[in-house]
């Protein structure tokens, strides 16, 4: 479960500074130092194990927290400049020294644990989420939603004609648990042993234009079966080649393909490219999972049945909450105070003498606020 959490920030993470290089705080000074740790997380590869998860985590949360810090101060500062209202040099230099200093650290602790991933698994990013230490019960709140996937996919069944084809679509914002279901169902043992061949391709760091963007996904599936891809001629391999070798791959078997992370850019590819043009065999008992933010991009690409992870009911929340805290991911005696940091250091950056007065009921936890609170500025 530790592992898997880390997993997923570390994925949430890179999409977010990705995410962040069209917004208009990367002209700000710090983008250089964001970039750096972008490129870190897109070329190397992690080795997560339960030990270290925790630190990983609290990695990843500090990188988020800069993050949307940086986010707030360059909207704030465009909105001064819109209304002529004068922008402190002084307050600008205090909160971007903070920041780099943040920011080295972060990198630091980022070229530490990250090794190269030459001659490793492929990168998180284009691997499914194994579970290291059970199977999918471990994934609090989420037992109902895998069942529910997985009637979807046998719905229809028969000994004699397998599963027939269908598209299946899981939406919702970003961190509502998307990958992470789809994950689960993927490598779920039942699931296992009613396809035969199984794929996992994640789209979200795939550029490019759509005919280099339709090859690379139909080598990533070639690679995913475990075809030599050093057999065709890449240098000027067609759409057309590729597809004929993986129509012969997965021509009479049952198999399972799920595209995770779909953007709209993806969608037409999927549709034209790899749907319709008859990649993928229809009579063949195939089944597609698609995760996506946007519904429509799951219906753009054929999804007849569209599944929305629902809001965790009150006993599944706390169960979660219980479950990090005793795991050791965050600090108990921390929670809650984000918002109060963050007020606190507002006022801070302000021009002029100050005092901050913290108080309280008995048990209250002054004191340690105090000591986070120095521990920042």
């Amino acid at each position: 479960m530790a592992a898997d959490m880390a997993e997923f920030l570390w994925r949430k993470s890179l999409n977010a500074l990705q995410e962040a290089e069209t917004e208009l705080f990367f002209q700000f000074t710090l983008a250089s130092h964001f970039r750096r740790i972008k490129q870190v997380m897109e070329s190397k590869n992690i080795k997560i194990c339960s030990s270290e998860a925790p630190s990983i985590c609290d990695m990843l949360y500090d990188l988020n927290d800069v993050l949307v810090e940086c986010q707030s101060f360059a909207h704030q500062r465009k909105a001064h400049k819109k209304n002529r209202i004068l922008f402190i040099p002084s307050m600008d230099c205090r909160f971007v020294g903070k920041r780099k200093k943040r920011l080295v650290e972060i990198k630091k602790k980022f070229e530490e644990m990250v090794v190269d991933g030459e001659g490793q698994s492929s990168p998180l990013r284009n691997s499914p989420l194994k579970s290291r230490e059970g199977n999918g019960s471990e994934i609090l709140g989420f037992d109902d939603n895998i069942k529910e996937i997985e009637s979807m996919l046998f719905e229809n069944i028969s000994h004699e004609n397998g599963v027939e084809f269908k598209i299946i679509g899981i939406w919702g914002m970003g961190g509502t648990g998307k990958s992470t279901l789809a994950s689960k169902v993927f490598n779920s043992e039942k699931v296992s042993s009613q396809f035969s061949r199984k794929i996992w391709i994640c789209l979200s760091g795939i550029q490019g234009g759509e005919k280099d963007m339709g090859i690379e996904i139909c080598k990533l599936m070639l690679k995913e079966l475990d075809y030599d891809i050093d057999e065709l001629k890449t240098d000027d391999i067609t759409m057309m080649e590729l597809s004929q070798t993986l129509q012969c791959l997965l021509s009479y078997e049952r198999y399972l393909i799920v595209f995770d992370d779909v953007w709209p850019r993806h969608a037409n590819i999927l549709a034209t490219d790899i749907s319709s043009a008859g990649v993928l065999p229809r009579g063949c008992n195939g089944t597609v999972i698609v995760t996506t933010r946007l519904q429509k991009v799951a219906t753009r690409f054929g999804a007849e049945k569209i599944h929305l992870p629902p809001p965790l009911m009150e006993q599944g929340c706390w169960n979660i909450f219980e479950h990090t805290v005793k795991s050791g991911l965050c600090n108990k005696s921390e929670i809650g105070f984000d918002q109060c940091l963050q007020k606190i250091e507002d006022e801070v950056q302000e021009d002029g003498f100050k005092l901050i007065g913290i108080c309280g009921v008995r048990n209250a936890r002054k004191t340690t606020l105090a000591r986070k609170v120095s521990t920042v500025f």
